[in-house]
């Protein structure tokens, strides 16, 4: 008890909370969070939940990537993004990175060349604080288009994620929703997983409506083994849904920890 006559209500011991705390924290060995959170501006059945509206173009071999906005803004000494950071897996399936220094709507060349694409965010801007523009990463050439990253959101809003060599996603909650007005409009989302030659599979579905939040837990998780990629897919509409949201979350095990 202090001198004030109160008891402390923390001490200086260990810190115990739940494993996805933990995790996010960093403070489980082997264990870390995954987050992807997407966004389709205009959903259709068979199209994943990206900003790129259509069935996600995974690539079959890892190649050099390339990047550039709508803004000429977006460049070094701009006032919008000066520098984004790709995230992504090489041809083995391992964790690559990089950051790159835009060049507003000249295309950039990646110095790695990367088989999956996991993430684009900002990492510096100028004056602006995010990127002026729709900022695209694309094979080199003008090539498939991987994610966008929109004006003023400084990431790129990609429901997909593909699980490095070595790790197993534990997928334990998504949350799909559907953009528009009446109870009449609706979309039903698929809990998809590619293997590694893209062999499909769809399993859990969730069906939407506009204005009703749905989040599923996944109380046991939803195992992901590693170089699988996971998606949610849109397998039905019901009228003209204005747009599509989801995110999935979920805790990356190193595979040495399940021995």
């Amino acid at each position: 008890m202090s001198g004030n006559g109160y008891f402390k209500s923390v001490d200086n011991g260990g810190l115990l909370m739940p494993l996805p705390f933990g995790a996010s924290l960093s403070r489980v060995a082997g264990h870390s969070r995954v987050a992807v959170y997407g966004h389709t501006p205009s959903p259709t059945a068979g199209t994943d939940v990206w900003e790129g509206a259509a069935a996600y173009p995974f690539q079959t071999v890892a190649t050099k990537l390339e990047i550039l906005s709508s803004s000429a803004s977006d460049a070094a000494a701009g006032t919008g993004a000066q520098t984004m950071m790709i995230q992504g897996l090489d041809t083995n399936f391992n964790p690559l990175s990089e950051t790159i220094t835009m060049n507003g709507v000249t295309p950039v060349q990646s110095a790695g060349t990367y088989l999956r694409v996991n993430g684009l965010n900002i990492v510096t801007a100028g004056s602006g604080h995010t990127n002026a523009g729709d900022i695209t990463l694309r094979v080199t050439g003008a090539g498939a288009t991987q994610p966008i990253a929109r004006a003023g959101y400084g990431y790129a809003k990609s429901c997909v994620y593909t699980v490095p060599a070595g790790m197993t996603l534990l997928a334990t909650d998504v949350l799909p929703e559907c953009g528009g007005v009446t109870t009449t409009t609706g979309i039903v989302f698929g809990f998809t997983r590619f293997g590694p030659t893209l062999a499909m599979q769809i399993t859990n579905e969730y069906t939407t409506i506009p204005g009703a939040i749905l989040q599923r837990t996944i109380i046991t998780g939803a195992v992901v083994p590693a170089t699988y990629a996971v998606t949610l897919r849109v397998t039905k509409i019901t009228s003209t849904p204005t747009e599509g949201f989801c995110s999935l979350n979920g805790i990356l095990v190193d595979n040495t920890q399940l021995v």
